[in-house]
């Protein structure tokens, strides 16, 4: 079965183009559900790191369709240095299948190594990650299952109240169309808080589990 999540997932500052902002540090949690049964989760840290910040992304699935078991796993490292991703390691599996994506800051923008896709990309490329609200501002980005360009189409839906935990909360809401297709919410501080998408006839949905102050956003 095809990957089931976008997921999840920075390069010299001499080198990077000026940027002003910079993340907050904070960890995020969502469980993952399928046609509404919890069949995972997605764990997202960001923390100080010299000159920035370090994400680690952690994404843990397992269910079944029909009479068809899956399991994925993802793990991936990135460092930033304000919008300035630095560093990324991606390593992904699914059903035994490995993938991975890999990508370093140079003099000439950015450099991939993954699965799909060896070569060099613009110095403002992103992750697929989707922990930071600007990912939504995109035209491409790094797949970080497997290193792949991806071309990416963003619709601002509009604002919705969002229900966090108990917590009723106002989010814009986006609809991407990339390799996979998806619905995000991120909240009026920039901070992830749903994701929704449909795969091969299965509903799923993000539901975030922890607070959402301690989001880190960007």
């Amino acid at each position: 079965m095809r990957s089931l999540v976008l997921a999840a997932v920075a390069f010299a500052a001499a080198a990077a183009p000026a940027f002003a902002s910079q993340a907050t540090t904070g960890r995020t949690e969502f469980r993952i559900y399928m046609n509404g049964a919890p069949v995972g989760r997605h764990v997202v840290s960001v923390t100080p790191a010299a000159g920035g910040v370090e994400a680690d992304v952690s994404i843990d699935m397992k269910g079944r369709v029909g009479p068809f078991a899956f399991s994925y796993t993802h793990r991936c490292e990135e460092r930033w240095s304000g919008d300035a991703l630095q560093s990324l390691a991606c390593t992904d599996r699914e059903n035994n299948r490995a993938k991975s994506a890999r990508a370093t800051r140079d003099a000439g923008g950015v450099r991939v190594e993954g699965t799909a896709f060896k070569g060099e990309a613009p110095a403002t490329i992103e992750p697929s990650s989707w922990w930071r609200s600007d990912t939504v501002r995109q035209s491409r980005l790094i797949d970080t299952r497997t290193g792949a360009l991806m071309p990416v189409r963003v619709t601002r839906i509009g604002t919705e109240t969002v229900d966090v935990g108990g917590e009723r909360v106002q989010a814009t809401r986006y609809r991407v169309r990339a390799s996979q297709d998806a619905d995000i919410w991120y909240d009026q501080a920039g901070r992830w808080v749903k994701m929704s998408f449909r795969l091969r006839g299965q509903q799923f949905e993000y539901r975030k589990v922890t607070p959402v102050a301690s989001a880190p956003r960007a």
